[in-house]
């Protein structure tokens, strides 16, 4: 019974794993679009002519007009909430940059995921291996 008792507990933990990884990709998969429409945003700024009229995400699907003063400039967090002045090139080349960064750690999470569900099938088999040898009567 103690190996029983061992095996749901790992079985439990590995669950818990399971469930913040893919809290983790969902988090990830939210990011990565957000990226990708700055990107696209960054990319009809950088093609726009000061004081044309354009629509700007402000999230959750929602745009609003604006008039673009500076296309060949944008403002870009680089982190600890520290922004700088940029090109648009550059700007678009920093997105670029955090777009292959996310997919890098998406694929490590993923690939995490999937050893993590490979070892709990393999706890379930030799879970239901244990309850059947337990339930056979012993024959001397």
């Amino acid at each position: 019974m103690e190996d029983i008792t061992q095996l749901s507990t790992q079985m439990a933990m590995l669950e818990r794993q399971i469930e913040a990884l893919n809290q983790n990709m969902k988090m990830m998969q939210s990011h990565l679009h957000e990226l990708l429409v700055t990107k696209e945003t960054l990319t009809n700024i950088k093609d726009a002519k000061a004081g044309q009229e354009v629509l700007f995400p402000i999230g959750g699907g929602c745009f609003t007009f604006g008039k673009i003063v500076q296309p060949n400039q944008v403002i870009v967090n680089i982190g600890s909430n520290i922004a700088v002045k940029e090109s648009t090139d550059k700007g678009i080349v920093s997105v670029e940059s955090r777009i292959e960064d996310i997919k890098k750690l998406m694929a490590q999470t993923s690939a995490s995921y999937s050893e993590l569900k490979k070892r709990m099938e393999e706890l379930d088999a030799h879970g239901h291996k244990m309850m059947q040898q337990q339930e056979k009567p012993n024959i001397k």
